[in-house]
């Protein structure tokens, strides 16, 4: 039975409030906190939030709902399912690879969404999309409730201090238990160390395929009008300095044969026009009078593989690009967007080591030039060991787990398995 924590209070879901429409309009109303103070200027009329959700749980689903009702398509256009799963290999596995952001506007104020990933492997683009927000909407299946992937995300929200917006989605189920879910969610919060106001979390309910939400689970709206005003008047407004230099943190690149390099990040002061010149190192910042940004650190690969040319009798059958030169280039151009990940000339002229964040990540890798049309054989992966000072060093991940007591032994006898060595143990709540 976990002991009861006196710092936080309950959701605001539980607790008698004001309509959110009325609240929105009082927070229009007033004046703003940085106002004669500060440089600084709030944009009122913007949102930055991070849609955060475990596999299945009706996070792209939702985004489709939202995307449709605030009319960013036509009524006579024809638009696939899971809009933000625009990868195949995302569409086939359910899971989220590469994030990808959008924006809607409602009531006069855009609203930009940014997908995210759940997976540790993938968690270099969580923490650098994570610097372009200020809140994120948090979704939890009505019958599971928070799941591994949820708690790894929003864990890393919560340190950045970001404010939370939980939609409990698919309360149409016959099983639903949407109390259960929303107070199992505000334990995992105190688990995870939220602030006062981060537990005082606004809740909304929604059937993301229908598109319908509401505050009450037995009383939703026809529409996700509820939810958007949640998101208005939950997440703060960001603050900019609209008249500084310019700088502009990058979070993640693409690449394009025709544009080249293409960078994704947010203005943090100043205006980027077309055509300006720039200073562009880590970070972008005004060529005469602008002073870069903090970097964000990039993890380090853990796990290397190697890429060959294929040699085998059966060379030619499967792919088009089978040289090395086009090996070559392939893996290459990888580095252009993928910023996690390593490739090294190998002892032969055929070969390239290739390294990432583990296995996932390389396997997606894989998978991908595969359907590209590349022929290509692989190595077994095998760690990085690096020599510092004399001494022989391997990569470790330092993993906190958190189970219930019956638990615990079967947990510490699995990571003794894997060379886990207990560093500590201690009551959590």
């Amino acid at each position: 039975m976990r002991p009861p924590h006196s710092r936080c209070r309950r959701p605001r879901s539980l607790r008698a409030s004001a309509s959110l429409e009325q609240e929105v309009k009082e927070r229009a109303d007033s004046p703003s906190p940085s106002a004669g103070t500060s440089s600084q200027a709030t944009r009122r009329d913007v949102r930055n939030i991070a849609i955060v959700a475990h596999v299945d749980h009706g996070k792209t689903t939702l985004v489709d709902s939202m995307l449709r009702q605030s009319k960013v398509f036509r009524d006579n256009q024809v638009v696939q399912e899971r809009i933000m799963d625009s990868n195949d290999l995302e569409r086939e596995r359910g899971i989220t690879i590469l994030s990808k952001n959008t924006s809607i506007t409602y009531k006069g104020t855009k609203i930009n969404i940014i997908d995210t990933p759940g997976h540790s492997d993938f968690g270099g683009e969580v923490e650098r999309v994570l610097n372009m927000v200020e809140g994120i909407l948090l979704v939890v299946d009505s019958v599971e409730g928070p799941m591994p992937q949820t708690r790894f995300v929003l864990k890393k929200a919560l340190e950045f201090g970001h404010a939370v917006v939980v939609v409990v989605n698919k309360v149409d189920r016959p099983i639903a238990r949407p109390e259960f879910v929303v107070n199992s969610t505000f334990e995992l919060f105190i688990e995870l160390n939220a602030t006062d106001e981060q537990c005082d979390f606004q809740t909304v309910y929604a059937i993301g395929l229908k598109g319908k939400a509401g505050i009450s689970a037995d009383n939703l709206a026809d529409d996700l009008g509820p939810l958007f005003e949640a998101i208005l008047r939950c997440i703060p407004e960001p603050r900019i300095e609209k008249d500084g230099a310019l700088q502009m943190l990058v979070t993640s690149t693409e690449y394009d044969e025709h544009k080249g390099r293409i960078a994704i990040g947010r203005l943090h002061a100043g205006e980027l026009k077309r055509g300006m010149e720039v200073k562009i190192g880590e970070t972008i910042a005004d060529k005469v009078s602008g002073t870069a940004l903090p970097t964000i650190k990039i993890e380090e690969p853990t796990v290397r593989m190697s890429f060959s040319i294929n040699t085998s009798p059966f060379v030619g059958k499967e792919g088009k690009f089978v040289t090395s030169r086009n090996l070559r280039d392939r893996l290459y151009r990888e580095l252009e967007r993928n910023l996690a990940m390593k490739v090294e000339d190998g002892e032969t002229a055929d070969t390239f080591l290739v390294s990432g964040r583990g296995t996932l990540h390389l396997t997606i890798l894989i998978e991908n030039m595969r359907r590209e049309g590349y022929e290509f054989m692989i190595g077994p992966p095998k760690v990085i060991n690096k020599t510092v000072n004399g001494k022989l060093l391997e990569p470790y991940e330092i993993a906190a787990i958190e189970v219930p007591e019956e638990y615990m032994g079967s947990v510490v006898e699995l990571l003794g398995k894997r060379r886990g060595q207990m560093l500590d143990m201690e009551a959590s709540g």
